[in-house]
Order: structure tokens, then C-alpha cells, then sequence
């Protein structure tokens, strides 16, 4: 009988462009627990991107979605990082349930 490893730690790197993106949906039949998020501004230039971290719950059974915003609007320095996430953020996809992170 085979066992199914009970912790898997991935980490996800993701450039962020312009616009709503997705960074991560859960596998099926599974959870997650986000642990830590950072987002950094490695450009070269002297601009303050402004970042917004959400959260999206559907409702699968009736397709109703809720948008959950962790962190709105907040400002990087050139060269410099923001924690969005320090913490645990618990995560999970089921028949009923799905969840997804985006960052705009």
C-alpha cells in the first residue's frame, strides 16, 4: 500500500505585470496553507507600483464568488520588498469549494 506524502512545500515565483493575474489555484481535492508572501520591486526605474493581494472563494454548487482583499493599494520602493502574507492563509479546493489568489 502506497502512502501519499502528507506535506509537500512548494514555492512559486511570478513576474507581475499590469492587471489582475492569478499566482496560484489549489489542486484538486486537496488544501493548502500559504505560509509567507513577498512581492518586490526589482526595477531599475524610480516608480512606486502599487500592489493588491486577493483572495477568490466560488461557491462551485451556485458559481458565486468572493473576492476577499488582503492588502489594497500598497506602495514599493525601487529596490525594495513588502510582506503581504506573514503568517498562515489556509486554502482549499473541494466539490463545493475553490480557491484562488490574485495580485493586481
Amino acid at each position: 500500500m502506497a502512502i501519499a506524502p502528507v506535506n509537500k512545500f512548494i514555492s512559486v515565483a511570478v513576474p507581475v505585470s499590469v492587471g489582475k493575474q492569478k499566482l496560484y489555484e489549489v489542486p484538486t481535492g486537496t488544501s493548502a496553507l500559504l505560509l509567507f508572501l513577498q512581492v518586490a520591486n526589482v526595477g531599475v526605474a524610480a516608480t512606486f507600483p502599487k500592489v493588491t493581494f486577493t483572495q477568490q472563494r466560488t461557491q462551485r454548487s451556485t458559481g458565486n464568488k468572493r473576492e476577499v482583499r488582503v492588502i489594497k493599494d500598497v506602495e514599493i520602493p525601487p529596490s525594495d520588498a513588502a510582506i503581504l502574507v506573514d503568517g498562515r492563509l489556509v486554502l482549499e479546493k473541494t466539490p463545493l469549494i475553490l480557491d484562488q489568489l490574485y495580485i493586481q
